[in-house]
């Protein structure tokens, strides 16, 4: 399977203190607000590929000096329909949120620390960039969607999700093959991506209405679902489109992206001042 770059990057916005909380639940399924410590949004955009340099990348950076507890990405994702056809041209749409880090690749490729950056991967894979700067650029863990008929879904008449840590990419098969049916229609989509150290799950939904949803350790309980030694950072996330040629003039995009971190209370019933 062709192997190609890809990567979603933005900036740090400081958060003067506690801000609002998202609702967890603790190891005793007591439900508390987690405090945001950070959150960086980037617009994205959508784009109609053309025949030549197709595989497009959706760059989230932020400071490697973070390490939250948990990490999660929402977005919306146009595929222009070619997750609901067969043989598309496309391969897969990667999605990682916690473990590369975006920065000395982008410097490699002359590219500003911003927000957002959108590039396309056969510029990556063509730069000679060097091997650390790389596999940083590549590390992770996400989730990925596949194409209706595609070898990975278990159920061949709808696309799917896989969990995929890519960090271990680099020293064996990273994708875990436990595949979740996807009832997705040719509109985008809306997909939410929650990693900590130790698990990930996502959901993906259309109108309203829940798709597709897993969490990596209640689906398979692999290793992989877990933080690996090599993670080169904690808050940085992509989104990439991995096409063939043939995929030529469809129009697929990721919007809205938002990154955010969260650490709990220190005790369950605490709530943020």
């Amino acid at each position: 399977m062709r192997k190609v770059l890809f990567v979603v990057m933005s900036c740090l916005v400081a958060c003067g203190g506690p801000v609002e909380g998202e609702v967890r639940e603790d190891e005793l399924g007591v439900q508390r607000d987690a405090i945001v410590v950070s959150s960086a949004f980037y617009a994205g955009s959508t784009v109609t590929l053309g025949a030549g340099a197709n595989d497009a990348v959706w760059i989230v950076n932020q400071s490697d000096a973070l390490w939250p507890q948990s990490t999660r990405l929402t977005a919306t994702v146009a595929h222009g329909g070619a997750l609901n056809v067969a043989n598309s041209g496309l391969d897969h749409i990667a999605i990682s949120v916690r473990g590369m880090s975006a920065d000395a690749g982008l410097q490699y490729l002359g590219l500003p620390l911003q927000t957002g950056t959108f590039l396309f991967g056969e510029t990556v894979s063509s730069s000679g960039m060097p091997p650390m700067a790389l596999r940083a650029l590549t590390s992770g863990r996400g989730v990925t969607f596949w194409a209706v008929g595609a070898q990975f879904c278990a159920d061949k008449t709808r696309p799917c999700a896989l969990f995929e840590n890519y960090t271990y990419n680099w020293d064996g098969p990273g994708l875990i093959l436990r595949s979740v049916p996807l009832n997705v229609t040719s509109a985008p989509f809306n997909v939410t991506l929650t990693a900590d150290a130790y698990d990930m799950s996502f959901s993906v939904t259309q109108d309203g209405v829940v798709k597709g949803s897993a969490s990596c350790r209640s689906l398979t309980a692999s290793s992989l679902c877990t933080q690996q030694p090599m993670d080169a950072g904690a808050v940085d996330a992509f989104v990439a489109f991995v096409n063939a040629p043939a995929i030529a003039g469809r129009t697929v995009g990721a919007t809205s992206i938002q990154v955010t971190h969260s650490d709990p209370p220190l005790c369950p019933n605490c709530q943020p001042n």
